[in-house]
This record gives structure tokens, C-alpha cells and sequence, in this order.
């Protein structure tokens, strides 16, 4: 199992690898740029740091799920900031409200129950504002096809590992405690969609390669 979870994390590294080779000088995904990085660096962070030196993940959790909602955040607000300005940020002023709450009250052995929280709060962002850009999209009718446009498939990234994992997510630290020795296996549906989640920003990406 150790070698589908170091296949995973490594395979974090081409999405970001992809854009610099084909893709830097493309305005029209730089909105996802930011979230390809942190996949990146967490990749790079997860083999050196958890895999091989065997640090601690409980403090990376809570820092990948702060980082990862800003940047999907950053994507949805340059992406539909005409139409949904207020919204989005009554979003984030919500989502900084949580955390700062959260935080007043953490331990590090409730880390899971942190972060379920935190990407739970994520999964309803992600679903509001993908229909909002869906509606968006149907009533522009910028693209003849959904295939054709780079942010379908983030977009579709995001909503199948979010929702994927929303109740793994929630149950995790349940999880965690009652089944201590089968939670690897669990998670292997985070694996796995984290590699669908990787495999569509690559698409996405050679997409909106520059022609």
C-alpha cells in the first residue's frame, strides 16, 4: 500500500510541471494556478517529510485545509467575480469565523475533527459556486462543449474529491478511533481520488495550452 500512496503523492508533482513546460504564459488558468502549486509543495512536503523522515501529519492537516480553501477560494472569486463579489466574501469572512473558532478550542489530538469541519465548510463552498459557474457558462454560452474549457475539468476535480471524500471527511476521527488499524484503508478513498483530482488538473491544463 506504501507504493500507491508514494505513486499518489509523486504524482502530485506533474500538474504543476505541466503548466511551466506548456502553459506559463496563459492568463486563462491562472485563477487554478495557486491550488496546482500547493498540490506541488504538499507533494514535495508529504514524500519528504511523512514518508521518509515519519514527522507528525496533524499540524500539516490543519495547514493544507486552511491553504487549500484559499486557494480554491482565490479560483471561484477571479473566476466569477463580477456576479458573486459579496457572496464570496461573506464566504470567506464565514470560513475565517469558523477557523478562528475552531482554533480557540484545538488539540492536537482533535485534529480530524478539525479539519472535517473545515473541508466540510469547503465541500458546500465548492458545490454553491459550481453551479453559479455552471449557470454562468449556460448562459454565456462561451464554449460550444464543456470539454473544451480548462475549468470544467477543475472544476470537476474539486467537486468529485470534495464530495467524494465529504463523508470520509466527517467520520474520519470516528474512524480513526474505533478502527485504528483499518483506517489506511479507509483513506485509500482519499488516494484514489486525489488521483483523479491530479489527473484532471493535468487535462485541464493541456487544455488551455497556448496554441
Amino acid at each position: 500500500m506504501i507504493y500507491i500512496f508514494s505513486i499518489t503523492i509523486l504524482y502530485g508533482l506533474f500538474p504543476f510541471s505541466l503548466y511551466l513546460l506548456i502553459n506559463k504564459n496563459d492568463n486563462k488558468i491562472r485563477n487554478v494556478i495557486p491550488f496546482v502549486i500547493l498540490v506541488f509543495l504538499s507533494s514535495i512536503y508529504e514524500f519528504i517529510f511523512t514518508l521518509i523522515l515519519k514527522f507528525d501529519v496533524s499540524y500539516w492537516f490543519l495547514v493544507y485545509c486552511v491553504i487549500s480553501f484559499l486557494t480554491i477560494y482565490y479560483f471561484f472569486n477571479t473566476l466569477l467575480y463580477k456576479t458573486i463579489l459579496n457572496v464570496n466574501l461573506l464566504s470567506l469572512l464565514l470560513f475565517v469565523f469558523l477557523f478562528i473558532n475552531l482554533l480557540s478550542f484545538f488539540e492536537i489530538k482533535d485534529v480530524l475533527i478539525t479539519c472535517s469541519l473545515l473541508d466540510g465548510f469547503t465541500t458546500i463552498y465548492i458545490f454553491i459556486f459550481s453551479i453559479l459557474w455552471f449557470r454562468k457558462i449556460f448562459q454565456d454560452l462561451e464554449y460550444e462543449s464543456l470539454l473544451y474549457s480548462p475549468q470544467f475539468y477543475f472544476i470537476s476535480g474539486l467537486i468529485l474529491y470534495y464530495f467524494g471524500n465529504f463523508f470520509l471527511f466527517l467520520l474520519s476521527n470516528l474512524i480513526n478511533e474505533r478502527e485504528n488499524k483499518m483506517f489506511q484503508y479507509y483513506w485509500m478513498l482519499n488516494v484514489v481520488l486525489n488521483l483523479v483530482l491530479r489527473t484532471l488538473l493535468i487535462v485541464g491544463i493541456w487544455k488551455a495550452r497556448v496554441k
